[in-house]
């Protein structure tokens, strides 16, 4: 079954003829907020020399049908000789890139369109006149370092505290083999950011920082209340875009969804699924199963072997799926589902029997049980739900006991030993966990997944705490007017991390 929106050309290459354009002034604004700008001199998608645009933009109103210009040269000032440097105008539209939402007010786009080999500079201006202004887009170029044929992408995290979580995820997706895990991320305590950053400085991760919009040092409260869930679309979409030419598949999910291979090894569960569907699928989908999960909150006795061999996956309850995208054959990505897509590829549901995702959604701690460390015990005091008892122990079933016992020697050695002045600091406390819980309780799932208003952190009160240090995604954009009405916001600098000592912020 298709489920993905249909893109609006089956000729990926083809040149955007301009509408006409309407020389008169607009009655109402309308912002383009541009998150990425990068050029592709080779694509697993796309012919050589393309340039593809993120942007955020209103979902109603004629945005779609706007129509802009965009200049690309590979010009220097050592080399004006008309005969070694090259201009490219071009014309292009905004593409729809995540599902609709009738709730939200703003959504994610895409534009593609032809350039210059190996450019030196990006401008964009509106319409076709001599007339309009036009600005200067500093551009990225893919992520080339590491070619690998399977990575991650993680949605964005936020207010983030829970590194048990973090670290039994990256642990399990490199004891697979996974050398490309691109972790997004908005604000965390000191001491993950401390975690990630040392996984980073070993090429263990990639961490990207995924800020709110911002503009002239304001956080906009608009534009983040009308993006649902964090901008979710967008990122995913952001790093399909960066790393997606690194990697022949990526697996897409939030943390707490992790792929464990029935093969030990993902490349050829995925060809194996992929060659089964007619070789067409675009993705294959993999159902979720809720995990019951026992650790402790101190650092210092924290042991990923007695996590995972304390896991129980409940396979009575199943959940909404996940997935892996083939990046050659996708535009754009949503949570659960690929969006633009190649003409002639499919969407493909793989059978339980074949994967499954692991949605490691309820953890246990044993602090709270007064300290007791009988884990059957503890565990059948403290989940309420009887059926947990036909639930499957993962050391029995996808995750051996010696399998365990290898990402745990694997942690302590590499990640643990190194950094363990970073994980002795860690709080033991989590300070935003049960405020998050509530509110998203609130927007979501006490309605039965239903929502009323554009859903998303951005809905929270997030108060500041004292004392808390943190560090928080920050990218400064600047307002820019092509032309009367049309307004861009973009930023001469890649987003960074602030430290702040007064909690985490979004």
């Amino acid at each position: 079954m298709n489920i993905a929106l249909p893109s609006p050309s089956d000729n990926k290459d083809t040149v955007i003829n301009p509408a006409p354009v309407i020389n008169q002034a607009p009655k109402q604004h309308h912002n383009f907020v541009l998150i990425a700008a990068i050029y592709n001199r080779k694509s697993r998608l796309y012919t050589d020399n393309k340039f593809v645009l993120l942007i955020n933009a209103p979902a109603s109103g004629p945005i779609d049908q706007t129509i802009f210009m965009a200049n690309s040269s590979n010009a220097t000032t050592a080399n004006t000789n008309a005969h070694h440097h090259q201009f490219m105008a071009t014309n292009f539209a905004l593409t729809r890139a995540a599902p609709p939402n009738i709730f939200c007010k703003w959504t994610t786009f895409i534009a593609v369109f032809d350039s210059v080999e190996q450019p030196n500079k990006l401008q964009i201006g509106h319409g076709n006149g001599p007339s309009h202004q036009s600005l200067t887009v500093q551009f990225q170029l893919p992520y080339i370092e590491r070619r690998v044929k399977v990575g991650t992408c993680f949605s964005p995290l936020f207010l983030a505290e829970h590194w048990q979580l973090v670290v039994l995820a990256i642990e399990i997706y490199r004891h697979y083999g996974i050398q490309l895990q691109v972790v997004y991320l908005m604000s965390a305590v000191e001491g993950l950011y401390k975690i990630l950053e040392a996984y980073n400085s070993k090429e263990h991760i990639q961490l990207e920082p995924w800020a709110s919009i911002e503009i002239d040092g304001q956080i906009d409260k608009e534009m983040n209340l009308e993006l649902d869930w964090r901008n979710q679309a967008t990122a995913h979409t952001d790093c399909l875009l960066k790393y997606g030419y690194a990697a022949e598949f990526l697996i897409v999910g939030d943390m707490d969804d992790i792929l464990i291979p029935d093969d030990k090894e993902y490349y050829a569960e995925f060809i194996r699924n992929d060659y089964r569907h007619k070789k067409n699928a675009v993705a294959l989908l993999y159902q979720r199963y809720t995990v019951d999960i026992i650790t402790t909150r101190n650092s210092s006795k924290f042991s990923l072997f007695n996590a995972l061999t304390s896991a129980k996956v409940a396979f009575y309850q199943p959940d909404d799926p996940k997935y892996v995208v083939n990046t050659s054959r996708a535009e754009s990505l949503w949570i659960h589902w690929p969006v633009i897509i190649k003409p002639n590829t499919a969407t493909r549901l793989v059978p339980s029997t074949e994967g499954r995702m692991l949605h490691f959604r309820n953890w246990h701690f044993l602090e709270d049980d007064n300290g007791i460390l009988a884990s059957e015990n503890y565990m059948h005091r403290k989940v309420k739900n009887a059926a947990l008892w036909r639930s499957v122990a993962l050391s029995k079933s996808f995750l051996s006991t010696k399998t365990a016992r290898q990402i745990n020697r694997r942690f302590k050695s590499d990640i643990f030993k190194r950094n363990f002045g970073t994980f002795r600091k860690l709080p033991a406390e989590r300070m935003y966990a049960e405020m998050m819980a509530k509110c998203y309780d609130n927007i979501f799932y006490l309605h039965d997944k239903q929502v009323t208003d554009c859903p998303g952190p951005h809905r929270c009160s997030i108060k500041p705490i004292n004392g808390l240090n943190c560090f928080i995604a920050k990218r400064k954009l600047i307002e820019q007017e092509l032309a009367p009405g049309i307004f861009w916001y973009i930023s001469p600098k890649k987003g960074k991390f602030r430290f702040s000592n007064e909690g985490c912020s979004l």
